[in-house]
């Protein structure tokens, strides 16, 4: 019996077809069906139903061996994983996702002055995604918005978010405590492009409060849009924490002031989510505690 072979029986169990399995694999279907008759032979039992037409199933003992296989195809993985992180971060390679609008630059930049060794991956997706990539694991872990209801992945909490609007110090609004979205109906607004739908989520929390906003400027760059608010061109809406962000990055404007909006549905909650039982190398939970660290020591608005 080699590992090979647990690994051909894992895909074909996977797709209870030994022609999608071939195709997956990149062999032939008569090499994978030696394949695993040669396993039951080794095992002793037979692992599939066969039925009429090709098909074919888990049977009772299939599925008793494929609990078993996983979990030793599981160790086998995490056991050559840790062997290579005895180098340490030397090698370190980390791939995250992040939802639209979670701006954690300042964190990663900090991380990678003091281990310039690793190597990160950032990407922006959609929930979907990530659920995706976490369970084939092509990503260590995900930050979003809102918790992602799955058996197989755990969701962690981070902190309440609220959505503020950016002005320059000689606004009306310069002064307030907090504002409802509904009194900047008449503003000119400016867009920074932080993620692939902010502009939608910002149409979105407009048509709630009950109007179209005029929009002057969309783009990216935090640097140009901090100034363009600066100079009175327009204001923006950005999250609390990307504020919080673009100020420890050194990219905030001294001219300029965040209001918290006071309405409900500019408040959203912000986690990080992992697949359950999924090795993590030393870089990773490194990255994954400085997150954690320094959202758990900020502000949070809950009013």
């Amino acid at each position: 019996m080699e590992i090979t072979q647990l690994h051909y029986f894992k895909i074909v169990a996977k797709y209870e077809s030994f022609t999608k399995a071939a195709e997956e694999l990149h062999i032939t279907q008569s090499a994978l069906s030696r394949s695993i008759s040669q396993l039951e032979k080794d095992v002793g039992l037979p692992l599939f139903a066969r039925k009429r037409g090709g098909k074919i199933s888990l049977n009772h003992d299939g599925i008793f061996f494929l609990k078993h296989v996983i979990q030793i195809l599981n160790t086998l993985e995490n056991t050559v994983a840790s062997m290579n992180e005895i180098a340490g971060l030397e090698r370190g390679i980390i791939n995250i996702a992040l939802a639209e609008t979670i701006f954690i630059k300042n964190v990663i930049y900090q991380f990678l002055v003091d281990y310039p060794n690793v190597r990160l991956n950032c990407r922006l997706q959609s929930n979907e995604q990530m659920v995706n990539c976490l369970k084939n694991g092509t990503i260590n872990f995900a930050l979003c918005k809102t918790p992602i209801p799955d058996p197989d992945l755990i969701w962690q909490s981070l902190f309440t978010d609220r959505m503020t609007v950016v002005v320059p110090f000689h606004h009306p609004f310069a002064e307030k405590k907090s504002v409802c979205l509904n009194e900047l109906r008449q503003e000119h607004f400016i867009i920074s492009n932080l993620g692939y739908d902010m502009d939608s989520e910002f149409l979105t929390m407009c048509g709630l409060a009950g109007f179209k906003p005029y929009i002057v400027y969309e783009g990216s760059g935090e640097d140009l849009c901090g100034s363009l608010v600066q100079q009175g061109v327009g204001i923006m809406i950005v999250p609390f924490s990307v504020s919080l962000g673009v100020q420890m990055m050194g990219f905030a404007k001294d001219a300029v002031v965040s209001i918290p909006l006071s309405d409900d549905f500019a408040r959203s909650e912000i986690g990080i989510v992992i697949k359950r039982g999924q090795f993590q190398s030393e870089a990773a939970l490194l990255l994954y505690e400085r997150i954690v660290e320094f959202y758990s020591t900020q502000r949070v608005y809950n009013h």
